[in-house]
């Protein structure tokens, strides 16, 4: 599991050891779970493409809505 993707600072480091670990996972057909408030074009913005597209081609994407129970 994978929580809160994208609130880590995105370096050239980050990006490659991202896409190694689900490019694995994937190729592997193992099961993994990601959560982020970032939608599929912030991923491509913010982190790689790549990851935004492998996302869009190969996961389930849930989308959760509401209130920030944080800022209650």
């Amino acid at each position: 599991m994978l929580d809160d993707m994208g609130t880590e600072n995105i370096t050239d480091w980050t990006r490659s050891v991202l896409y190694e670990l689900l490019d694995k996972r994937m190729r592997n057909e193992q099961q993994f779970i990601i959560t982020t408030n970032l939608s599929l074009k912030d991923i491509a913005e913010r982190i790689d493409p790549r990851l935004s597209s492998r996302f869009s081609e190969y996961c389930e994407v849930i989308t959760v809505e509401g209130n920030d129970r944080r800022l209650s």
